[in-house]
């Protein structure tokens, strides 16, 4: 029924909102804003989710790239990583210790990485850089 997906969707989106640990105010706009979402988006959203497309797409692009996953994050991700490294000027990392969202995990490293790379500075040691990561981090 439309009331037990509404409630479904409800649950995922305060669940997202938690595992990023974001602040109550800024959990209220990403609520908000993500209820706004439309059903075009969420299935395109998940359809990427369920059948990743995007590094074969990625192959053309000579833009610098930022791949970056935590090493607890789903094997699908992980997994993703190596793709991504195809493209030329392509920095694929993993994060020691964080999830999907890693980003609200480390919130300072994030920034930090982010920081670094637009100024076109080494990336924080923190990152595992792709290759430098082992078989068995990489799947």
């Amino acid at each position: 029924s439309l009331t037990t997906r509404f409630a479904l969707w409800d649950w995922v989106i305060r669940s997202s909102a938690m595992m990023m640990q974001l602040p109550e105010d800024a959990a209220r706009l990403y609520r908000r804003d993500m209820k706004r979402t439309s059903k075009e988006t969420m299935s395109r959203v998940y359809a990427e989710l369920l059948n990743p497309t995007l590094a074969p797409r990625l192959s053309h692009i000579a833009k610098p790239l930022l791949a970056v996953g935590g090493d607890k994050a789903a094997k699908l991700v992980l997994e993703s990583l190596p793709e991504l490294a195809t493209p030329p000027n392509a920095d694929p990392a993993v994060v020691p210790n964080a999830h999907h969202a890693w980003n609200g995990e480390h919130p300072e490293l994030f920034s930090q990485m982010i920081a670094a790379w637009i100024e076109k500075r080494p990336l924080p040691p923190e990152l595992i850089i792709q290759s430098a990561l082992t078989p068995a981090m990489q799947g």
